[in-house]
């Protein structure tokens, strides 16, 4: 009996905790010969290797290295019979074709056999390992035979493959070209398990791209690998990123993390700017996030109160990789989450991609005034937008958190103030247009129309309340990076059918699990805000097609656990945890 949980999720890759009748382990693990697992020993629950025959499957298939599917003769290795294995024979695209002619129960381990093949073909390798990951059940592994090798085992977790096989000789002639000397098998072991603990570690830390990121320039197809995944296969991977957790964009390869494409893509399909504002102002990013709480921040913001005309000014962050953050999203992930090294160079992909996000914002804006409160080393600016050089005085370049520059920025707003009348109603006005843009950049423009109609807001940013007749929203939340809803929020969201899970006619007591969700919208990614309504039809199965069967009143709101897909898949495991349940549901 083999029975796999996934506990911890970064990416496409998982940690699963693998149950072999009365044996346990975890995933990402190696898999190796009873007598070599025997010669290793057993460390307890950080074991990182596991024996073949547990698995209950013959040796002789593991240790092989297929040159070609002619090499492979299933029927030798005898295993016909076992349904909890299925052989992959096949490459991008038949692989799909093969995979879908799978009759009965899905099996538990599908083994890839020319992975070890498939580095030295970086397109094909992405493409095959994508499909299978996303075609398969969640609650199965991925094996690829011959791949334990220190470098490739990262890259080939972050695509989702959960066991590896060793290389049957450390003097294959097919990687010579991988940077490691290793003398001894005994040397080779202790690699590979330090190696696995690392992916592990990464995985439950929401780190593995920033190591994958790290070791993928160490060869040629790992690197490309990531490449061609990153501009080539955003639309499969994006959905395994969360949208929580920290990044650290320490390399180029950081500019295409699917999660940051998504955030700029957000900006660009969900952001409106403050019909209000009258005057642009553009700003530096800084190291403390989320930017508002930054000691230079504070001190543009106090200049800004001080001229009285506040509400008027829309407040762009320029910044790497993200491109630019306005001020109203500063707290959405991955704004408020990402750490970058600044050398005060900006490469050109950088200021294209700068470029391209101003040009996004600042669409549709009529601005009668510009101010461009950034260092001389944002000079690539002036080449995007026509406006006064705050922090330029004299001739002279001044930070911008310095006593001079600050003074300049405010008494070249004052030259400007006469000229707007800016009263409460108009700073309420503001502060209710802001929630808005935050509601349609979470939720979807139309989501968020039918989310604030009517609505008032109350408070001081960052905690601000979102009331209206009936009852509470929502608030924002800096702790959960976005609003969360009430009662009233939730009925209105499930009105849009966004970000709605339907689960099956049964008493709510705590969190929600996958086997009891019937329905998930596509959109939601983990970390979301969602909506939990009961269907409306008895003995509900599981169905992509059921949303317009949800009841009419929500019973809770939560964070999910997966994305939409997942729930609506899996067969195990937590989906959603709800942060409210709400009256007459329990």
């Amino acid at each position: 009996m083999l029975q796999v949980d996934v506990i911890h999720r970064c990416w496409m890759a998982r940690i699963c905790a693998l149950k072999i009748d009365d044996k346990e382990y975890k995933t990402p693990a190696i898999l190796v010969p009873d007598d070599i697992y025997e010669h290793i020993g057993h460390d307890g629950a950080d074991e990182v290797f596991i024996p073949y025959s547990n698995i209950n499957i013959h040796e002789g298939l593991m240790i092989k290295i297929p040159l070609s599917v002619e090499d492979l003769v299933i029927a030798d290795h005898g295993i016909g019979e076992n349904k909890d294995v299925f052989i992959v024979q096949r490459t991008y695209p038949e692989v799909l074709h093969e995979i879908g002619g799978i009759k009965g129960e899905s099996p538990k381990v599908y083994v890839l056999m020319h992975a070890l093949e498939l580095i030295n073909h970086p397109r094909r390798l992405v493409n095959t390992l994508t499909a299978l990951r996303d075609n398969i059940p969640y609650q199965s592994l991925i094996y690829a035979p011959c791949t334990g090798i220190p470098g490739i085992i990262t890259l080939l977790a972050y695509f989702g493959v959960d066991l590896y096989g060793i290389i049957p000789t450390i003097f294959d002639d097919r990687l010579t070209e991988y940077p490691y000397f290793i003398n001894s098998f005994e040397q080779a072991l202790s690699l590979l398990q330090q190696e696995v603990r690392t992916v592990r570690n990464a995985i439950e830390k929401g780190m593995l791209r920033e190591i994958v990121e790290m070791r993928a320039p160490m060869h040629r197809s790992t690197i490309a690998a990531l490449r061609i995944a990153d501009r080539e296969m955003y639309q499969t991977i994006e959905k395994y990123c969360s949208m929580e957790g920290r990044v650290f964009a320490n390399t180029g390869e950081s500019l295409n993390r699917p999660d940051i494409v998504r955030y700029r893509e957000r900006v660009k399909n969900r952001y409106n700017g403050p019909r209000i504002a009258r005057i642009l102002l553009l700003l530096p990013c800084s190291a403390k996030k989320p930017y508002s709480a930054s000691l230079t921040h504070k001190k543009i913001i106090s200049v800004l109160q001080g001229t009285g005309i506040r509400a008027i000014v829309h407040e762009v962050i320029i910044t790497s990789p993200l491109g630019v953050v306005p001020r109203e999203v500063e707290i959405y992930y991955p704004a408020a989450h990402y750490d970058t090294p600044v050398t005060g160079v900006w490469d050109k992909n950088e200021v294209d991609i700068v470029a391209d996000m101003i040009e996004s914002v600042l669409e549709g804006m009529k601005y009668d005034y510009v101010f461009i409160h950034l260092p001389q080393s944002h000079g690539f600016i002036a080449d995007m937008v026509d406006g006064i050089w705050t922090c330029k005085i004299d001739g002279e370049w001044r930070n911008p958190a310095s006593k001079e520059a600050l003074e300049n920025l405010g008494s070249e707003i004052k030259r400007i103030v006469e000229e707007y009348d800016v009263d409460s109603n108009l700073c309420q006005k503001r502060l209710e247009e802001d929630m808005l843009i935050r509601a349609k950049f979470q939720f979807g423009s139309d989501c968020g129309d039918v989310l604030m109609q009517s609505a008032l807001v109350h408070g001081k940013y960052p905690d601000l309340k979102i009331v209206c007749e009936r009852g509470k929203i929502g608030k924002l939340s800096q702790k959960h990076g976005g609003i969360i809803l009430d009662y009233e929020g939730a009925r209105r969201v499930s009105r849009t059918k966004k970000y709605c899970v339907i689960v099956g006619d049964f008493t709510l007591r705590g969190d929600i699990f996958a086997p009891g969700v019937l329905w998930a919208d596509d959109d939601i990614r983990r970390g979301d805000e969602v909506v939990v309504l009961r269907t409306n039809i008895k003995d509900g199965a599981k169905d992509k097609d059921m949303e317009g069967d949800m009841g009419d009143e929500p019973i809770a709101v939560g964070r999910a656990l997966m994305f939409g897909e997942e729930m609506i898949k899996s067969s195990r495991g937590m989906a959603v945890k709800v942060r409210k349940r709400f009256h007459g549901v329990f």
